[in-house]
């Protein structure tokens, strides 16, 4: 197994983990150029590694294409609908940019991500398919001039929101978010209605335009739910 690990920029890092002897070792593995892993001189294995270049290269190769061919599958099943691909916390390890351009080759429409340094991120990687920043952190302003659609769970944030996009200068896209009983960063039903309200003033006065609603649900994984 390869953790590949990539932010984008060179010299990013991956871990590896080979079986061997009955037991696993891991190593360090350097990317010098993660954006042409179609040379596989761009995939050291560290002095002492029992691995070539050229397996690695196959095994990140392997991931890319696993992940394209899943994403194919979930569009199939779900056809008529659009699929986002979540490539928060690095693309689980496995490197954002790298997993979203999988993820895009697969016929995912949007991308998610938790905060917005990885949605500008992504933005300044060349990536132009529709973002949606899921999480809060940091100052949207930069997530507003770069079109990457915002999640407000509270009337505050709308606020923010809207301060941004008026600094700026750029009509913000705005999805609201309702907490369903997972308790992470939705509005919950006596919130909900100031919620809404703060982003329809926000919409008349042109600096924001609601594009969206969703919740995170707290138990996706049990039938029914």
């Amino acid at each position: 197994l390869i953790i590949f690990e990539t932010d984008g920029a060179p010299n990013s890092r991956a871990i590896a983990n080979m079986s061997g002897s009955g037991a696993d070792s891991y190593y360090a593995i350097r990317v010098h150029n993660p954006q042409n892993l179609s040379d596989p001189t761009n995939v050291e294995w560290p002095s002492g590694g029992s691995y070539g270049n050229a397996e690695v290269y196959g095994v990140v190769q392997q991931i890319a294409a696993l992940t394209t061919a899943n994403v194919a599958a979930l569009c199939e099943l779900v056809r008529g609908s659009q699929v986002l691909a979540a490539v928060k916390a690095d693309g689980y390890g496995h490197g954002m940019v790298p997993a979203a351009r999988a993820a895009l080759a697969g016929g995912a429409a949007w991308l998610g991500v938790a905060d917005l340094d990885e949605a500008v991120a992504l933005r300044r990687a060349g990536l132009t398919a529709p973002v949606l920043c899921m999480m809060t952190f940091g100052d949207p302003a930069e997530a507003v001039r770069h079109d990457i659609d915002l999640a407000a769970g509270s009337a505050g944030y709308v606020a923010a929101v809207e301060a941004a996009a008026v600094r700026v200068g750029v009509q913000a896209r705005l999805h609201l978010k309702a907490d369903t009983g997972l308790s992470r960063g939705g509005a919950t039903p006596a919130d909900w209605p100031g919620v809404v309200a703060a982003a329809l003033a926000a919409q008349a006065r042109g600096s924001i335009r609601v594009t969206g609603l969703w919740s995170h649900f707290a138990c996706a994984d049990m039938p029914g739910h």
